[in-house]
This record gives C-alpha cells, structure tokens and sequence, in this order.
C-alpha cells in the first residue's frame, strides 16, 4: 500500500488488514484470519485434557498488522498533523476539519464528484499538498464562509505544508521538497527502526518466559529433592525422643529448612525462653522474644495445638509450665502424622514473620501508684520544695495534679486509666488498666523526684514557699 492511499483510509475509517498469531510460551503456533478462532485455539492450550487452567498459562494471542504503513506510519504521522490542525484552527479561530470536510465544507463544494483528488489531512494522518490547491481553499474560504486565510508561504521545514504527494516530483529542486526517494528512504528507515523495536519486544517477552521456566524447573528439582531428604529426616526421627529433633531438623542459625523443622524450632523457643528466662509468650518481654513463634504454631498447625496455646494465656506458673508439655507432645504427634511436612520446602521464619496481637490481646492488669509526696523541685537557694505541700496546704487539689500528670508524654501506644481518689487532699493516685510496655514506661519515668518541677515551679513563683506562714 502506497502511502497515499494508506492516508485515505485512515479518512475513511476503514480497519486495517490484519492476522491473528497464537503465541504459546513466546512461540509462534499458528495463524488465523478470525480472531475468534485464534483464542478458541490459545484457551485449548491454556487447558489440560481436564479441562484445568494452568498446562500453558502463556498461551495468548497477537495482532499483526499486515499492511506496514498501518502498522508502522499511523502513529508517527497522526501526531504531526494533528498539531497542524491544531494550529491552524488557533491561528484562524474555527475548526479547520469542519472548514474541509465538514457537511457544507470545501471538499463538498468543490469536489463533490472526486473526493479523493485533493487529499487535505485529518487528525488520523499527515499529508501535504500543492500551493495551487491551498489558494483554492483560502479563495473559497473567503467567498463562502467570510474566512480569510493568509496565501501560500513556503514552510521552513522539509515538509513544506500542505504539498500534493502527487506534485512531488514536479516541484522544483530549489523548494526543499522531499523526492519519492527521501520520502521512500524515511519510511524504510521508521519502519526498520519499529521492526527492530519489536523484535526486541519478543526477544524480551521470550527471555522472561524462558527465565520462568527454568525457575519453575529448578523449584520442581529442589522440591524432588527435598521429599527425598524429607524421607531420610523423617525416618531419623520416628524413634528417637523429641527433644533430640531440634539437633537433626534445625540449623544452628536461622530458620529451618523444611516445614517440620520450623515448627520443632518454633516450639524449642517457647520452651527455651520459659525454662531458661522466665518468659512467657503473650505479655511483656516474652511477647517479643517468643511471641512470633506462638504466632507461628496457632496459624500454620492444627486446632489442639492452638487450643493448648490459648489455655497458656494468663495461667500461672505450673499451667504454663504444664501446657508446654502438653503442647511438646501434641507438636510430635502431629508432626508424625505429617510425614509430608519433613520434604515440604520452608519459607518462613517463625521468630519475625508473624503477629501475636492477631491471636492474643496481650494482659491489661497492670497498676502503678503515684506518691506526690517523692517529688520536688530544687529553688535557687537549692531548697527542695515539696509537691504534697502545697496539697496539704490546699494551695492545689490533687486534680490538677492528675490533669498536669495527663499532659505528660510517656511514648507512643502508652495507655492507662486513672482511679478517683477518695479525697481531692489524697497524697497519691492511681494507674490502672495497663500493659506491661505501658507500665514499663510509665514506672521508668514516674520514678525521677523531678517528674513535676515545671508545676512546681510555676506553684513557687506564685504561691511562694508552702513551708513558709503567711506572715513570712
């Protein structure tokens, strides 16, 4: 197709002439005139005999446009001349499409019998023309719409506007016009250069498929592999007692390399950190040395073990201690039971990867008390001025102790309640409904003498010293 009648079916709407290639795992398959039947034939390839996706999930298929000047020229001309129709509307103020080809238009008057002889552009293509046809237009214009458009000007580009493609051999060598030949060559060079681009494009879309696959190859191998291994761990086990698993299923660093292992290594953390730290997994610094490993048992292994696990929760002692037993034994009977899970490949981590505040809210039992009579401040005589004074001489009530105590920040997710004291004289108050990082901050702080000294500096320099009788 010839470039010119390229551009007139761009006019014309008409769809360009095209194939239906069906491409599985980045190789050509076949081809087919209707697109339909290219799919029918990818889906068939995306399914087993069973009917189950997921024999060739790349199976797909892709447009080829048969004409090059479809496929390559529509996208960089339209932009030209859709800027020049873009400027030539602003600079006449009317819509130079509908001034062409509108219903009572140039090309209806002028050529009502031979459209196709003048071809001015649309928005869909680029085309140049003749300055004896530009002068048609800018005459009509004038006599039929009241438009005046200026006269032919030479353009400064090597596309001189509006130029026939038909007059372009007659134009003269001194226009700066482009011969067939240049334009011939351009054309080459554009569609050459979208070629190259595509044939990248396959070359990168078949690399990642084949990189694909050579993964899934190496994960199919070293899952081979570990059920393999999974027997030999499994029988190693079976017949030895299940504090001795932890040395043959776990590494010395990190995390396990089979499922099996990770629950054993999860399991000898809990016990490791009770019997050896006193931690317990759902409060205070047990949360975050064992807490994951807690996490980790509830969501990837069985219901009697999270049972186990929950009934841990707030027990004393004896219960906690009780329950990892109980939890020990259950852990070794599942695992057993599971065979399977000594050669299932692991890739998770019990100590990071999973969240006990999903599971167990974490005890809110924690009191603290405040006594105001452990806090002064040092005036500039280096006299410790006492807080409970100036409640006792009830220069203040023990309420705007608590409303100043309120202010204070103590860390971000610190939360308390505050009890009513029986007297607004009480020399202390309060806190309650606590987690243990909530009272280990709060009691940190509360601790420092100096906790109040902007109140009760502020007391001073008004009230003065509450030791002192009014007279002095």
């Amino acid at each position: 197709m010839n470039i010119n009648d390229f551009f007139k079916e761009l006019r014309e709407g008409k769809e360009p002439k095209v194939r239906y290639n069906v491409i599985v795992n980045g190789e050509w398959v076949a081809s087919y005139d209707d697109e339909q039947k290219a799919w029918d034939v990818a889906i068939d390839y995306q399914n087993d005999d069973s009917g189950y996706y997921g024999m060739y999930p790349n199976a797909y298929v892709e447009t080829e446009y048969l004409d090059e000047c479809y496929d390559d020229l529509k996208e960089s001309q339209a932009q030209e001349i859709g800027q020049e129709y873009r400027r030539l509307s602003d600079k006449y103020g009317v819509d130079f499409n509908d001034l062409v080809y509108g219903k009572d238009g140039f090309m209806k008057s002028m050529y009502p019998d031979n459209p196709d002889y003048v071809y001015f552009p649309d928005f869909n293509g680029d085309v140049i023309f003749s300055e004896k046809h530009w002068n048609e237009l800018v005459d009509w214009a004038e006599k039929n719409k009241g438009i005046k458009l200026d006269k032919w000007e030479k353009s400064e580009d090597k596309y001189n506007n509006f130029l026939e493609e038909s007059k372009l051999n007659e134009a003269p060598d001194d226009m700066g016009y482009l011969t067939d030949d240049e334009i011939e060559a351009q054309e080459r060079a554009e569609f050459e250069k979208k070629l190259a681009q595509r044939k990248q494009q396959r070359d990168d879309a078949k690399k990642k498929e084949l990189d694909r696959i050579e993964q899934e190859k190496q994960k199919e191998l070293a899952r081979k592999q570990a059920e393999e291994k999974g027997k030999e761990l499994y029988d190693k086990v079976k017949d030895i007692d299940f504090e001795d698993w932890f040395s043959v299923l776990v590494p010395a660093s990190g995390k396990a390399d089979t499922v099996a292992g990770e629950i054993v290594r999860a399991f000898n953390r809990l016990d490791y950190r009770y019997f050896n730290d006193g931690d317990v997994f759902y409060e205070g610094y047990g949360r975050e040395t064992c807490g994951s490993d807690a996490a980790y048992l509830m969501e990837t292994t069985t219901e009697e073990i999270y049972k186990i696990l929950e009934d841990m929760v707030n027990s004393n002692d004896d219960g906690y201690s009780k329950g990892l037993s109980e939890l020990g034994e259950e852990v070794r009977l599942y695992l057993l039971n599971s065979p399977e899970l000594f050669g299932t490949i692991n890739e998770q981590d019990s100590r990071k990867d999973f969240d006990l505040d999903e599971y167990v809210e974490e005890p809110r039992d924690y009191e603290y008390q405040i006594w105001l009579g452990d806090y002064y401040w040092d005036n500039e005589d280096g006299n410790e001025i006492y807080l409970i004074d100036y409640i006792n001489n009830n220069t203040i009530d023990i309420w705007t102790v608590i409303d100043t105590f309120k202010d204070f920040y103590f860390g971000d997710n610190v939360e308390y309640e505050v009890e009513r004291p029986w007297s607004h004289q009480d020399d202390s108050f309060s806190l309650s409904n606590m987690n243990n990082e909530s009272y280990e901050r709060i009691k940190d702080e509360a601790e420092d003498p100096h906790l109040f000294d902007d109140l009760i500096e502020e007391l001073y320099n008004e009230y003065g010293n509450p030791n002192e009788d009014e007279e002095d």
